[in-house]
């Protein structure tokens, strides 16, 4: 029996709209093992990979999803069709733009229960993002000034809270070593 791809990619791609990541992830490495010359299925297979994993495992997965990044970003470039590029860059930038929020909700999250988790998925956050905006710039790739926009306002956003957590954790170790200060006095 033969895969039938295009229909494979289909359901992959419903899935991964649908927040169904894990299972579209598994369509999309059928798709790339049964056609290497498919330049989406591996793009897209890294950034559901980047879905429904442990806290541990955020930071290698948005290494993967960089690395998967960059080349889509060359595949695509490749393809030497203006038009083709910017939609599908526009929409890899979109794709960016909510994994890096999905990161940063995260980070925020681990704030006051496991700062260090905290700080490392943050940090994983704003490389990936850092890094895959590089590659964009880099390589001259057509994207449009619209969704860049998008990008830079929610990391602009993103940062200013991550910076007020920061602060108030800084305030309540501080507060917490002068509760601490009479009881050593003791």
């Amino acid at each position: 029996m033969e895969l039938n791809l295009e229909n494979l990619m289909k359901t992959a791609m419903d899935e991964m709209e649908n927040g169904q990541h894990t299972e579209a992830a598994k369509h999309f490495d059928m798709v790339v093992i049964n056609d290497a010359s498919n330049i989406d299925a591996p793009f897209f297979r890294a950034y559901c990979n980047c879905f429904d994993i442990k806290l541990g495992e955020m930071s290698n997965a948005a290494i993967g999803f960089t690395n998967a990044f960059y080349r889509y970003v060359d595949a695509v470039k490749a393809l030497n069709n203006p038009d083709v590029e910017k939609e599908k860059l526009d929409y890899a930038v979109t794709l960016l733009t909510e994994l890096v929020s999905m990161y940063k909700l995260n980070a925020k999250n681990q704030m006051f229960s496991t700062p260090s988790i905290g700080i490392t998925i943050s940090s994983a956050a704003t490389n990936m993002n850092n890094n895959c905006k590089n590659k964009l710039i880099n390589s001259g790739a057509n994207v449009s000034q619209e969704v860049m926009e998008i990008n830079e306002a929610n990391n602009q956003a993103n940062n200013k809270t991550g910076m007020i957590l920061g602060i108030l954790i800084a305030i309540g170790v501080v507060a917490f070593i002068l509760w601490m200060i009479p009881w050593y006095m003791l």
